[in-house]
């Protein structure tokens, strides 16, 4: 149809003519070899006769780079020599460089589909699709591999067989490249904000870690009271002979947890501290009333010592 309506205007531009040769349509090139060619640094436009600010068109320039624009501005811009792809600017500095304004509630990018559902038959806290962002990674005899992955994994939060709620968790994976079922997830954030490491249950912490971990500092703030309240005067101090019935009997302190305990729940950090603590201070309690105990024995053995006493 584009062929027949050129030929049949005879359209000159600049001097330079439509030339059909076997089929194939050229503007100013005088042996076209596809079905429609032109010269560089020419334009195909779209006019909307009622507002020229809304034409949409394709150009090249004399670079052999390719431009879509659209309603008066650049919209998609190839660069021929290094592939690099433009998204709303004509200098992209990578494969894909995407200009836009730092305008809060607009996406740069989007990944998925409207009303897409994805598999509602799964249990709850399962899968129910994702989205991969995947990076290769090369070895001499699997030079084909994913090695990286960033997941946007939606999770059945209904119930199960029926996943009318789905959240969002997002997944890091890595691999160490010796073979593509290496790939392994690292880090998962929930979607309400737990952070997993090492696992991908964080089983109501804010961040839960599966191995050894090491900081420089790490700072603990407890909402309960500090134990300073067992130097307040009212503070029963429990007698020695209570602590040593309780140890014999449980084999541990008064509020501290047992060994069993321990294995099977864990600890709290801040809240062992805290415990402690307590029993740094009444163990200094215990040794302020034994050295008063004994500065008393000292002076009624200094007492019974001096002559006329």
């Amino acid at each position: 149809m584009l062929t027949a309506l050129l030929l049949a205007k005879h359209h000159y531009s600049s001097g330079q003519v439509v030339r059909e040769v076997n089929g194939n349509v050229g503007i100013g090139v005088p042996n076209p070899l596809f079905q429609l060619v032109l010269p560089n640094d020419k334009y195909i436009t779209w006019k909307n006769p009622d507002n020229s600010n809304e034409d949409v068109g394709i150009k090249t320039n004399a670079s052999n780079d390719l431009t879509v624009y659209a309603f008066g501005s650049n919209r998609f811009y190839v660069q021929s020599k290094t592939g690099y792809i433009g998204l709303g600017n004509s200098a992209p500095k990578g494969y894909l460089h995407i200009s836009a304004l730092a305008t809060a509630g607009v996406s740069s990018l989007r990944f998925g589909m409207p009303n897409d559902a994805g598999n509602l038959n799964v249990p709850t806290g399962a899968a129910t699709g994702a989205y991969d962002i995947d990076f290769h990674n090369w070895r001499d005899n699997v030079p084909d591999q994913v090695g990286a992955r960033i997941r946007a994994e939606r999770v059945n939060s209904w119930m199960s067989g029926n996943a009318l709620l789905q959240s969002m968790d997002l997944v890091f994976y890595t691999s160490r490249g010796e073979w593509q079922s290496d790939l392994t997830e690292r880090i998962r954030i929930k979607g309400n904000g737990d952070v997993a490491i090492g696992t991908s249950n964080p089983q109501g912490y804010k961040l839960a870690v599966a191995g050894s971990m090491i900081a420089e500092r790490v700072r603990v703030k407890l909402q309960g009271a500090w134990p300073d309240f067992v130097f307040h005067h009212n503070y029963q101090l429990p007698s020695l002979q209570d602590v040593e019935k309780f140890i014999q009997e449980n084999r541990h302190l008064p509020d501290i947890p047992s060994a069993t305990e321990v294995e099977k729940n864990g600890m709290d950090v801040g809240e062992i501290n805290r415990k402690l603590l307590q029993k740094v201070e009444e163990l200094t309690l215990y040794i302020i009333e034994m050295k008063k105990e004994i500065e008393h024995l000292k002076q009624g053995t200094a007492d019974k010592a001096t002559p006329g006493k």
